[in-house]
């Protein structure tokens, strides 16, 4: 018994490179235009987004899912890094600024857990300096 094999016939040209691309930014775009105007009404903003309380009793399990987001958009971003030319440049320095940020956050979550109290000053300095790195992996787009 041998495998049938299927020829599938186009009944249409595939799209340009360019036009693929340029569908893709313009559906992005209407996504973002549409939900912005959603997220204005006030009603749906409420029943759509958690609320600031349960966000603040929710800190430290959202800032460790940030971090474990961060370490691994470094690691899928430093393991291609060997490989292919052209835009080798631009994700090395994207690579090296998300380490910074994983590596500073952390560090300040560290000396927020320990508390040392012979650190107290650096303990503050900590929880200033955590949320703004923090934020920043959440931002990163190193696809």
């Amino acid at each position: 018994m041998g495998v049938r094999h299927r020829t599938w016939h186009r009944t249409s040209t595939p799209a340009s490179p360019r036009v693929a691309q340029a569908t893709g930014w313009l559906v992005c775009l209407g996504a973002v235009v549409l939900s912005g105007l959603v997220l204005l009404r006030p009603e749906v903003r409420q029943y759509a987004l958690p609320s600031r309380a349960w966000l603040h009793a929710q800190h430290f399990p959202l800032a460790v899912a940030v971090l474990i987001a961060g370490i691994a958009a470094l690691v899928s971003t430093v393991r291609p890094l060997g490989g292919g030319a052209g835009r080798g440049g631009c994700r090395r320095w994207l690579a090296g600024w998300l380490a910074l940020f994983v590596v500073v956050s952390g560090l300040c979550g560290l000396l927020m857990l320990l508390d040392i109290p012979a650190l107290k000053g650096l303990t503050r300095l900590a929880y200033t300096g955590f949320d703004p790195f923090a934020g920043h992996l959440q931002g990163s787009g190193l696809d």
